[in-house]
């Protein structure tokens, strides 16, 4: 909830303060203002939008307000390789959507950068008062949780919700990231 609030300030103030600007940075480049450093400074401005977009993005991603189905469907469109989804599991509970789809999103992206795959599956259902996670690649394997790999965080994420990630990924027999997060985690 907390993020969805900050999410929405940023968006209401920074955002439209870093629009406003670029409209007076036209208006100035119209009237004759020195146009090289008129332009350095909307190319920056630019940039920043940029930066801002995908913070709060990743505070919450818009696909995840149509529930974790969806925004697992979005991730997989133009993908590489085939993807089979099976997911049997929808949560109300924010953070533990967000928690898998981060997990998905670092994946396939770590199976597009690294595995060479050719497949991908992802099972999502309840089972025993948890929800499970699957992510399975045919790729390269030999994934490490280390330094520049994305997944630390990840396990921090999955670990505050009461949760474990677990990755198997011997070389040559692909990659296989397991999330188990309680249905009722903490409080949060």
């Amino acid at each position: 909830h907390a993020r969805r609030e900050l999410d929405d300030r940023l968006r209401a103030g920074a955002e439209q303060s870093l629009h406003d600007l670029d409209d007076r940075l036209a208006a100035a480049t119209s009237t004759g203002a020195s146009s090289e450093r008129v332009a350095r400074a909307r190319d920056l401005l630019a940039l920043t939008l940029d930066d801002l977009r995908q913070l709060t993005l990743g505070l919450h991603p818009r696909a995840l307000d149509d529930g974790l189905t969806a925004a697992i469907e979005t991730l997989v469109v133009g993908m590489p390789f085939d993807v089979h989804l099976a997911i049997d599991y929808e949560s109300s509970d924010t953070c533990l959507r967000m928690a898998m789809y981060f997990v998905c999103a670092e994946a396939l992206a770590n199976s597009v950068k690294h595995a060479n795959a050719s497949s991908v599956s992802i099972t999502v259902r309840a089972e025993a008062g948890d929800v499970l996670l699957s992510i399975r690649d045919d790729g390269s394997g030999g994934a490490t949780i280390g330094a520049g790999t994305g997944l630390r965080g990840l396990i921090d994420r999955v670990e505050s919700l009461d949760g474990t990630l677990r990755i198997e990924s011997a070389v040559g027999r692909g990659t296989h990231v397991l999330v188990s997060i309680p249905e009722l985690g903490p409080s949060h």
